[in-house]
């Protein structure tokens, strides 16, 4: 099924004059002639600025479980407002929200919250290390853990060779070098290697991304 996508072309080539690649997120960036500007959503559908629809199955890259303009999710956030919005302080409500996310989750007795998914990822893994006074780590090959320099490494897992560890590359420039010998990979599903691994680096792994 062809696309018009004439007025998310034209909004492109605004948008590199000031945003990297013309987003907000290399992960928002499709190509000069792919990328596409969302207008508005409802439920799992999402709709562009060419007034093309779609059904959405990343929901917002994860937190828009109940679907787009929920309404009672509307109506809480407009609550919200009323009551002034975000404090520098903390509020009866975390306490109620963190009780049910334990409730929910038995193991997670004690509960922080995060502004991103990279802050939480962050706080975790220097929590896992601090536990476990080991300062590498493992992540799962083709996973993503945020844009922190920890993480923000990758292996060639098509030339993956089972008999050697693969090289690693940096997700970007800037990215210091010296973190790459924190960085173990693992295959995805492959728990003999991750058993090879763990027997022959335990002493140095703090903590397992996934």
């Amino acid at each position: 099924m062809s696309r018009i996508l004439d007025r998310s072309n034209r909004h492109h080539r605004k948008a590199v004059q000031k945003l990297p690649l013309g987003v907000s997120s290399n992960f928002r960036y499709w190509g000069p002639d792919k990328t596409i500007y969302a207008d508005h959503a409802r439920g799992g559908r999402l709709w562009d600025i060419d007034g093309n629809e779609y059904i959405d199955y990343r929901m917002g890259y994860g937190p828009g479980i109940l679907g787009y303009a929920d309404p009672r999710v509307d109506e809480a956030a407009r609550a919200g407002m009323e009551v002034g919005g975000v404090f520098a302080l903390s509020t009866e409500r975390e306490y109620e929200v963190a009780k049910r996310i334990s409730k929910m989750v038995p193991a997670a007795e004690l509960v922080r919250f995060s502004n991103s998914g990279t802050e939480a990822v962050m706080a975790a893994l220097r929590l896992a290390k601090a536990h476990t006074g080991k300062d590498s780590h493992i992540i799962v090959e083709g996973g993503y853990h945020g844009v922190f320099d920890a993480v923000l490494w990758y292996a060639d897992i098509e030339e993956w060779d089972e008999e050697e560890a693969p090289p690693i590359f940096a997700d970007s420039e800037g990215v210091p070098a010296l973190l790459k010998r924190l960085a173990y990979f693992t295959p995805l599903n492959d728990a003999d290697y991750l058993e090879d691994l763990l027997k022959r680096h335990h002493k140095d792994i703090g903590a397992f991304l996934i």
